[in-house]
This record gives C-alpha cells, structure tokens and sequence, in this order.
C-alpha cells in the first residue's frame, strides 16, 4: 500500500478525534517520520507518527493500533507536547 493511503488513515483518526481542528502534516525536523499538528479551540496536539510504524502496518490496521496506544487520550492530556509513535508504542 501506498504511503499516502498510511497517511490518510492518521489523518483520518485524528480528524475523527478532533473535528473542530484544523491538521496540519509535515516532515519530522528529526526526520524520524510525520509529524502531525491538530490545532483545535486554540490548543496545539502534535504527534510524529514513525517511519518505522508506517512502515509496518496495512492503512486499515493504523487506527486500530494507535487507538490501542491510547494515541488520541494522550495527546489529549499533552497539549503543545511532542507525542512520538513507534511499533513498541508512544514516548515523549
């Protein structure tokens, strides 16, 4: 599957999540895959969702598995805070 499919999926997700945001998408400045910034009722929700993470799941699989992370919870209860996905979950 295409990256832009993987992609849409987060994106997807988040838009779900936060339906009043706006989404942007851009390259990590770490290059260690996207990063994501949901800017919703003035508060800031930025996720870098990992090449390797990408790399690994079918688009369909993605929300389930960031979901099982508790993705959209955590960045939630980290406004203005880098939340970093990888295959073995979420760091800081």
């Amino acid at each position: 599957m295409s990256d832009a499919a993987k992609l849409d999926a987060v994106r997807q997700l988040l838009q779900n999540a936060f339906p009043k945001g706006t989404i942007q998408e851009d390259a990590d400045p770490d290059e260690i895959g996207r990063r994501f910034t949901v800017t919703c009722q003035g508060a800031r929700y930025i996720t870098v969702i990992s090449r390797e993470f990408l790399d690994s799941h079918a688009p369909e699989r993605i929300a389930d598995k960031l979901n099982s992370f508790l993705l959209i919870e955590h960045l939630r209860d980290m406004k203005d805070t880098t939340v970093i996905v990888t295959n073995g979950g979420l760091s800081l």
